[in-house]
């Protein structure tokens, strides 16, 4: 893939995604009002999560999948690894919009 068409790719994600109001950026944190709106979504993660307790705690899986127990620990750990992408993002929106807050405060 030639530079100019990722870069291409690059700005068209960059753009959608400030789409509802680009005069603003980093605008949009995670929403709460829309996040139970797609109810299939939420019955793949359900269903996801109920499969990997499976794997994980009954034992005949656990010999098919060769896995272990995972104690309270490391479900906090892998949650905490897991929201790191929210987390970051959350945090790149708020640098944006605090860059973004000094650059027209300048401009006045």
């Amino acid at each position: 893939m030639s530079p100019a068409i990722i870069k291409q790719g690059w700005v068209q994600t960059w753009v959608t995604s400030r789409w509802k109001n680009p005069s603003i950026p980093g605008q949009f944190s995670a929403e709460i009002n829309n996040l139970f709106a797609n109810r299939w979504l939420w019955a793949a993660v359900g269903l996801s999560l109920a499969l990997h307790t499976a794997v994980i705690y009954l034992p005949f899986l656990q010999e098919a999948f060769s896995t272990v127990e995972m104690d309270p620990e490391d479900w906090v750990l892998c949650a905490a690894t897991a929201s790191t992408v929210l987390w970051l993002r959350e945090l790149s929106k708020l640098v944006d919009r605090l860059l973004w807050r000094r650059q027209t405060l300048e401009k006045t």
